[in-house]
């Protein structure tokens, strides 16, 4: 099984990296679906990510949208012995994402405020650089240019890689 998931997910990388957003979109749905199958959740969250990245750059606000809160949906069932799935306040910075790509900022700022509120512990590894610049985002809308800079010099910081392609 893992070693399936692991190859459509490498597969999924190297679809994108080459630009062939439609050919990483079907590997990587095909992880998520077979990751939730097995029940490993905190992966599908991790991998959600990445479908919604791909749904957002393909102009696919509303699948993306339901790509997440299925995510969020399937997390919410089983919590596990923390109360909450790591990933789940990534999924909120997705939202957030989404939101702000409608116009909806207020919503993106609750989605992010959320993913804040919901804290370390419920996020991945590059949580702590997606919150802080999507809240980045935010400000610079707002006109606040100097609070817009210093988060994206924390979220510079505090950015960990990962095998996706570097898309923005």
């Amino acid at each position: 099984f893992l070693s399936i998931t692991s190859a459509a997910a490498l597969e999924g990388l190297a679809a994108w990296t080459a630009g062939d957003l439609a050919a990483a979109h079907r590997s990587y749905t095909a992880c998520v679906r077979e990751f939730e199958r097995a029940g490993y959740v905190a992966d599908v969250l991790g991998c959600t990510i990445t479908v919604a990245d791909l749904e957002l750059t393909q102009g696919r606000l509303g699948r993306a949208q339901r790509t997440v809160e299925h995510a969020i949906e399937l997390a919410g069932r089983d919590p596990g012995p923390s109360g909450i799935v790591r990933g789940t306040a990534d999924m909120h910075v997705a939202l957030s994402r989404i939101a702000w790509e409608r116009g909806d900022f207020a919503a993106a700022a609750d989605h992010v405020n959320t993913a804040i509120t919901l804290g370390e512990d419920a996020g991945l590894p590059q949580n702590p650089y997606r919150w802080r610049a999507a809240l980045a985002q935010l400000r610079a809308a707002q006109g606040d240019l100097s609070a817009a800079v210093e988060l994206l010099e924390e979220a510079a910081r505090v950015y960990v890689g990962d095998f996706s392609p570097d898309a923005r």
